[in-house]
């Protein structure tokens, strides 16, 4: 279960739409590059363009999140105790995507992503996004390049800052990737 560990990790609730607009945001500059602000815009419609930009980018993963009926969204952070409790998209842990897409495949795109932001040594910029249903798994939609960095860590025991997350309850359990 996440758990709030202190005061600077409390869960303080937001809402689903803040939730999509970063997710779509953090999408918009990783997939697009340049400056947010001439790709969206300032206006009134800028979540609006953010949303449908999530849409047809990520409309897989964007319908199991309707599916499962969210309720509430919280902005929260991530702390060590959280790792074995978290699964990727696909349902698989933490540590065996990273084994999988990291380890055991060096030189490919995701392994070269992913060890580019170890080496960094830059905290986390942006939140994940994970959905956690009411029977008690939690899964990162968004954010599993920078979740096995922070893994890896974990894994090689360096410290560590706390990974900010949204955290999208739900009622039904996610449909995960195969």
């Amino acid at each position: 279960m996440l758990v709030p560990k202190s005061p600077h990790e409390r869960e303080r609730e937001t809402s689903l739409s803040d939730a999509l607009v970063a997710w779509a945001e953090h999408e918009i500059v990783g997939r697009c590059g340049g400056k947010l602000d001439d790709l969206i815009g300032v206006d009134e419609f800028r979540s609006l363009r953010a949303i449908m930009f999530l849409m047809s980018s990520r409309q897989s993963m964007l319908a199991r999140i309707i599916d499962s009926d969210p309720f509430k969204t919280e902005r929260t952070a991530l702390v060590r105790e959280h790792m074995d409790s978290l699964r990727t998209f696909d349902g698989r842990t933490v540590g065996a995507w990273v084994q999988t897409e990291v380890d055991e495949n060096p030189g490919t795109a995701t392994s070269e992503y992913v060890l580019s932001l170890l080496r960094s040594g830059q905290k986390c910029s942006g939140y994940i996004c994970c959905l956690r249903s009411s029977h008690g798994e939690t899964t990162v939609f968004d954010g599993t390049h920078r979740l096995g960095a922070w893994y890896l860590k974990f894994r090689r025991g360096q410290s560590v800052d706390p990974l900010p997350a949204y955290l999208i309850h739900t009622r039904k359990p996610v449909l995960l990737f195969s």
